[in-house]
């Protein structure tokens, strides 16, 4: 492997990992403002405390944030660790798409998807509201999906079908409505995320992102449950369990699949 190589393998990774952080700032203001029906696209980033603009030196990710020790520069106001954590998460996953897709269509649509899903994700934690403007989002970037993968179809990974994608947001949304109506335990709003990643994942791949986040949902509300911290019939926003599962389906499903059947 020569040098240039070396540098191209070194090279692109990085830049995938730094433009995730930057995109990760701008997750930032997008989780804060919509909540707040602050308009996303106009005026400048300011503290929430004191409610000074900031400039630019202020909103480096994640360098700013350790340049400026935790604090606002103008009141001393401590800055949430969330803020240079969910960056570097966006960089993180932006990485891991690259890493599993190669330089491909493909990864572009699964770095649109990681970003929605953390927006999703927080917004839900924050406010247990899921808007519906990102189902719509995702709709698109289901159509999206379904043509870039065609780029790496049979290569790397399996094609997930038409049919398959149909049955993925039928079954899998379809039973979280009857869960919904029958139970009352399940929001509205994860039935429209799981049908509309059943549209992204397919069949097999949405059906696992089902089951482990429930899994995940039952191992982390564990320990609260035991300690009752937590009641039984508390309300838990799940949607955040849901990213975590469609985000590790996205990237490694095929492979977690092949791993479970081969130890049987």
């Amino acid at each position: 492997m020569n040098a240039a190589t070396i540098a191209i393998n070194i090279f692109i990774p990085l830049m995938f990992f730094l433009y995730g952080i930057c995109i990760g700032s701008f997750l930032n203001v997008v989780i804060y403002r919509l909540p707040l029906e602050i308009p996303v696209y106009k005026g400048r980033s300011f503290c929430p405390k004191c409610n000074n603009s900031l400039h630019a030196v202020d909103l480096v990710p994640i360098f700013s944030f350790l340049f400026l020790k935790g604090k606002c520069r103008y009141c001393g106001d401590k800055i949430s660790l969330r803020y240079p954590a969910f960056e570097t998460l966006t960089g993180i996953m932006f990485l891991l798409c690259y890493l599993a897709y190669g330089l491909t269509w493909y990864t572009i649509v699964g770095c649109a998807l990681m970003s929605i899903l953390i927006c999703i994700a927080m917004i839900d934690y924050d406010t247990m509201i899921v808007f519906d403007r990102w189902h719509f989002i995702l709709l698109a970037l289901a159509v999206c999906s379904y043509f870039a993968q065609k780029q790496i179809a049979g290569t790397v990974y399996p094609e997930i079908t038409l049919l398959s994608r149909i049955l993925g947001s039928v079954v899998v949304g379809g039973g979280l409505l009857i869960l919904a109506l029958v139970t009352g335990g399940v929001g509205l709003g994860d039935v429209k995320l799981m049908a509309v990643m059943g549209l992204i994942l397919g069949l097999k791949l949405n059906i696992m992102a089902f089951f482990l986040a429930y899994i995940i949902a039952a191992i982390c509300m564990l320990k609260p449950l035991i300690t009752k911290k937590v009641k039984s019939k508390t309300e838990v926003p799940m949607v955040p369990f849901f990213a975590i599962s469609c985000a590790t389906a996205f990237l490694y499903g095929d492979r977690i699949i092949s791993w479970y059947f081969n130890l049987f």
